[in-house]
């Protein structure tokens, strides 16, 4: 059902659906993560790093969360973290947060 809902609020345009994407990057539902980094690495607007501009203590503290549960759930599945979809998906905004200065 998560899954289903993050899909359909990927479609959506708006500001206000970026925190509730981002928060799902620090939860433990890889399947989630993997739709997110889908979208982070075709997509094309700003709204995802204005909100990592605006939010960077947040977002520091959600990577952290990302990091233990690829350590807790994930690491047999992903051996390196790099592969871990969610951290994948952090690395792009990150990025993109770098280069828009």
């Amino acid at each position: 059902m998560r899954e289903k809902c993050v899909k359909e609020l990927l479609l959506r345009d708006e500001y206000w659906v970026v925190p509730f994407i981002v928060q799902l990057l620090g939860e433990y539902v890889v399947e989630i993560t993997v739709h997110i980094e889908k979208f982070l690495q075709r997509a094309d607007d700003n709204e995802y790093t204005n909100f990592l501009h605006e939010n960077t203590k947040y977002f520091e503290k959600l990577e952290r969360r990302a990091i233990s549960y690829w350590n807790e759930y994930y690491r047999q599945q992903y051996p390196k973290l790099d592969e871990y979809p969610a951290t994948r998906a952090i690395r792009t905004l990150k990025r993109r947060h770098i280069a828009g200065g």
